[in-house]
């Protein structure tokens, strides 16, 4: 286990990789959000052309310019997918009889247009010539993992990412004759969307590759999970950490790796800490005690819960591509160090401003009564579970955790004044950080006008959702949001989510659902997408959940439900 429990009265949401509708180009080298009058673009990847074929280059052009272009490149009907008996042999189970290609004037221009060989939109493939079978294979493995629900930041792939190297290794079994099918499994997962997964397994029987690890291998701080850490920072993919708790021990990970590199950066020490009592009040999955104050005495309500959630996965989201630098880079030592941490602190704090401003005002007393350790409950919970201290460690200082001790919680600089001193308190010999000389660093653009937020934040009333439905929460009692409300959030990605009927926790939503004599079968259609190509699953998730409505007895809240 990391060194060291820590409180649930700790803020600073700490840190996975947003997921949903979709632009994938690999040749992109920035983040281009989906146009808002292009909604049928769904995700968007492109292989990335020759040299000297097409070159791309860097022209500036708006977002929806590119997303117009390729979804002119795409328009009607298309034909049958070339070479489509040799990749069908290969793919088994992954039908690819649907998929539609476009090889006329209008996909070359548009190919040309966005400096691709070929690009996939949904089920539809574009090329700028006449396909080999690599490359028509490669958007045949597009198609499945969009099918899937693949996680694109802010929509677009970019060269050499997961997805570019899952499409050319499905490519190259094709070309060689092989089966491609138990690949495509990998990153299929379920027929409909693969979306939130549990990464985490349970067993060893459950592991399918170096990404995976199971929950004694975290909790245990194996090798296993050390080098499934290593290699899902250097694949940048955040997908596989779902879970607050998993973030938090990847934070504990990286701080003990580098630190034994020689690296005195200390923003993932202080995240870890933090993320720590996100993951009590959000999960409440290691406590009774949490559950009986955050729910019982409405000491944390569904929204704040949700916020907490939320607050992680944008945090990881956006630091992650930054920790893969840092770590390539070489170690920073001294004041270099301290510059580093400065800046991802202050990125982090101003990047989930927005969180603080859509809180209710509820909630934001209960977070602050809970981050300055206020109240009986709040501090004998910390208190007789131990959660408010850190143990030693090999690179950081044991200490009980402070709680929040400057002015102003929604202030983005006096969050940041609290984080750096968390960093400066439990490193041995301190970070030299000094609040009277160390002022917050300035941040970009993205970071003060929430277009870096828009590109993580992409599952809002999801996490609300899942705060709501948590099966920790003992009595779903105290004051919070309404079922209805949220379930009316829900976005058409969300909805995707909810569909694949599984969890960021592990938990089916059919299931949860069917505990509650309330929710009606009218509701939980709601909370499903209505489009006729999801017609199929709907079906059977609602199957699913009259089933478990059947066998499972009602639970009648006894007051205030949320």
């Amino acid at each position: 286990m990391a060194p060291g429990r820590m409180t649930a009265t700790q803020f600073l949401p700490a840190v996975e990789q947003p997921r949903g509708v979709a632009v994938q180009r690999s040749a992109l080298a920035g983040l281009i959000a989906p146009s808002a009058d292009v909604p049928v673009l769904g995700m968007f990847q492109r292989l990335e052309a020759q040299p000297g074929v097409v070159q791309r280059k860097e022209t500036g052009a708006a977002g929806g310019d590119i997303h117009h272009a390729a979804a002119q490149g795409v328009a009607g009907d298309g034909g049958a997918l070339p070479h489509a008996a040799a990749i069908q042999r290969s793919f088994g189970a992954h039908d690819v009889s649907g998929i539609q290609a476009h090889t006329g004037g209008a996909a070359q221009h548009a190919s040309r247009a966005i400096g691709a060989q070929a690009y996939a939109m949904g089920n539809h493939v574009a090329f700028a010539g006449a396909p080999d079978l690599h490359t028509a294979a490669h958007e045949a493995a597009h198609v499945v993992q969009q099918r899937a629900g693949v996680q694109l930041k802010g929509g677009v792939g970019e060269a050499g990412d997961r997805y570019e190297q899952h499409a050319d290794a499905v490519a190259d079994k094709v070309v060689a004759g092989h089966s491609a099918e138990a690949l495509l499994d990998q990153m299929a997962g379920t027929p409909v969307g693969a979306g939130v997964q549990r990464k985490e397994v349970g067993s060893d029987a459950e592991i399918t590759g170096p990404q995976d690890w199971t929950t004694a291998d975290r909790t245990g701080n194996t090798p296993r999970w050390q080098a499934a850490c290593l290699r899902n920072l250097n694949a940048v993919d955040s997908s596989q950490y779902v879970k607050v708790v998993e973030r938090r021990d990847f934070y504990h990970w990286f701080y003990e790796y580098t630190a034994s590199l020689g690296y005195q950066t200390r923003w993932a020490l202080a995240a870890y800490v933090v993320a720590n009592g996100a993951h009590q009040i959000a999960d409440m999955d290691d406590s009774a005690l949490n559950a009986v104050a955050n729910d019982t005495f409405g000491l944390a309500n569904v929204e704040l819960q949700g916020a907490m959630r939320e607050g992680n996965q944008v945090i990881f989201d956006n630091v992650l591509p930054k920790l893969k630098r840092l770590l390539d880079g070489g170690p920073l030592r001294g004041r270099a160090a301290l510059a580093w941490d400065k800046q991802v602190l202050a990125e982090e704090q101003t990047l989930i401003q927005p969180l603080y401003s859509r809180l209710s005002q509820q909630s934001l007393d209960q977070l602050n009564r809970i981050a300055r350790k206020q109240g009986v409950v709040v501090g004998g919970g910390a208190w007789v579970t131990g959660q408010d201290k850190v143990d030693a460690g090999p690179y950081n200082n044991a200490g009980r955790v402070p709680g929040f001790n400057q002015p102003n919680m929604t202030s983005i600089n006096d969050r940041w004044t609290y984080g750096m001193n968390l960093g400066n308190q439990f490193t041995p010999g301190g970070t030299g950080f000094n609040p009277a000389t160390d002022p917050m660093p300035g941040v970009g653009a993205g970071y003060q006008n929430g277009t870096e937020f828009a590109q993580v934040d992409t599952r809002h009333a999801l996490h609300e959702l899942d705060a709501w439905l948590n099966p920790n929460r003992l009595s779903r009692t105290g004051a919070g949001s309404d079922l209805q409300a949220i379930i009316g959030q829900l976005s058409p990605f969300e909805k995707q989510q909810v569909l694949t009927d599984h969890s960021a926790d592990g938990w089916a939503y059919s299931t949860q659902f069917a505990q509650f004599s309330f929710i009606t079968e009218a509701q939980v259609r709601q909370a499903l997408p209505a489009d006729a190509a999801a017609a199929g699953a709907v079906s059977a998730f609602i199957g699913r959940y009259n089933t478990e409505k059947a066998r499972i007895p009602p639970y009648t809240p006894p007051i205030m439900m949320p």
